[in-house]
């Protein structure tokens, strides 16, 4: 893979307030159980084709 960086930014940090963690979401995880695994195989396969930028992405592979 060859890219080609044309910008990079970063932030300081200094204003990004402190926040104390209070527990995962659920959303996600409910969802995922929703679908169960054939489901979540099909909807990589039928979403994932290509990346944000329209290339082809990668084969989901689940180890």
């Amino acid at each position: 893979m060859v890219i080609d960086i044309e910008s990079v930014q970063t932030s300081c940090g200094f204003a990004v307030p402190v926040l104390e963690f209070k527990e995962e979401r659920q959303t996600l995880i409910k969802w995922a159980e929703h679908h169960g695994p054939d489901g979540l195989d099909k909807y990589h396969q039928d979403k994932n084709k290509i990346s944000i930028d329209g290339l082809p992405a990668r084969p989901f592979v689940v180890v």
